[in-house]
Formats: C-alpha cells, structure tokens, sequence
C-alpha cells in the first residue's frame, strides 16, 4: 500500500551527510491508496515518526521530514536509510541470534511508553478498523488485477494436474515471490499444488512426492514465528535420488 524509493545523495563544497535517505510515499494504485487511508495506515505511520518516535530510544530511524493528506490519502516520510539491514524472510523464520536481537530491540521500542495515557487515548491509535466484505472485495479484485500474469500462468502450469484449482485458490508467495533463487523456500500450500504436476512429470507416485515435501518442511521459528516452508532445493535432491 505504499513505496519506497532510495535516493543518493550529493552534496555543495564544504556540505556532508548521509549517503542516502529513503522516501516513502503512498501506492500509486488507486485501491492500493484508498486501501490504506480507509485502514488509517496512512495517519497512523506518519503520526508515529511524528509523534511517537521522538519519546522512545530504540531502533527507530530519523525522519528528516514527514507530511499527510488526510483527504487523498498522499503522505511521504524522508527517513534514514537502514541498510545494509535486510528485510526479514516471514516464511523462513529467523535464526535464535536474530529473533533474540528482535525482541530485545522491540522491548526498547515498547517500554519508554508502556501505561502511557495519552497513547491509551489517542483517537488515531485506537479507531476502530472499517474492514469489511467490500472491501476485501476491492483487495483481491486489486491484487487479481496486479498479479494477473503470473496468476494465469501458474493455472496454465498446475490447473490441469489440479481439478478445480481457481485463482483464489492460488498461495500468495506462488505469484508474488522473484523467482530469484535467494530464497529456495515455498509455502506448504504452494508445494502440494506442485507435487501432483512433479508427480505426473517426473513419472513417480504422488505419496512419495508427498512424503518428501512433508520431509523437507521447515516449522515455525521455536513453533512460533514465521510460517512453516518447504525448502525447494532440498527436496529437489531429495526426489533426484
């Protein structure tokens, strides 16, 4: 529901700071956009870089400048840029050392305003949120409409091995992930669409394809954090053997 956008920095003789900044502004996609200022993510966002962050000592980072339109909807946030920090991998989980290093730094974010009144009070934090059938509606009629290719792509590769198979039956991270490779790791729903057309191709039985996906699952993060995801190159090896 919005986008971020690294800007380089130069600066005149005699003139220093950072490297780079990172802009964030609303979606230019119309549902997108009216998405997040029906939910107050929009307020809410900026308010916090304006009006929380500079009572609270944790891992917040600068904003340089901050402004909203509560009637379109357009806001932007100058902030610093974190890198080289990466985002974290919600299927895969995190390591003991990172989900230690999380927690620790959440509790330094939390704690400064833990009983505070004001925040308890304030009309922006606590609103109730207006989600309902329409506009779940006008979600996945956006997102339909955005991912439309690889949606009809995948049907293409899956739906004749899969009867019945539609597009709302389609996992997110099968039309939403870059096929990159960095992350060789896929939801369970997503593997056991796949394992009947790996089944019909590869010439074997589908329990056995079954099992190896079962075998090749990592849980949750201490079976609580993150989700469950099959590990695609581990199971590759595993039904090349």
């Amino acid at each position: 529901m919005s986008e971020c956008y690294r800007v380089g920095l130069t600066y005149a003789d005699g003139d220093s700071g950072p490297d780079s900044v990172v802009l964030k502004v609303a979606a230019t996609d119309p549902v997108s956009r009216q998405t997040g200022l029906s939910l107050g993510l929009y307020e809410r966002e900026v308010r916090f870089y304006t009006d929380i962050a500079p009572q609270i000592n944790g891992p917040v980072a600068p904003c340089h400048h901050a402004g909203l339109d509560a009637e379109t909807g357009a806001f932007h946030l100058l902030l610093g840029d974190a890198g080289p920090a990466v985002v974290g991998d919600e299927i895969r989980g995190a390591t003991v050392e990172q989900a230690t290093l999380a927690l620790t730094e959440l509790g330094r974010v939390h704690a400064p305003l833990l009983g505070d009144t004001a925040m308890a009070n304030a009309d922006w934090l606590n609103r109730e949120s207006p989600l309902n059938q329409a506009l779940i509606g006008q979600l996945y009629a956006g997102f339909s409409q955005r991912y439309r290719d690889q949606i009809a792509a995948y049907l293409d590769l899956n739906g004749r091995y899969n009867p019945g198979l539609t597009a709302a039956g389609i996992p997110a991270d099968a039309v939403t992930t870059s096929g990159s490779g960095v992350d060789p790791h896929i939801s369970e729903d997503n593997a056991r669409i796949q394992a009947r057309r790996v089944a019909a191709v590869r010439g074997i039985p589908l329990d056995r394809v079954e099992q190896v996906v079962k075998d090749n699952t990592d849980g949750r993060f201490l079976g609580l954090l993150g989700e469950p995801g099959v590990n695609v190159t581990k199971l590759n090896l595993a039904l090349d053997r």
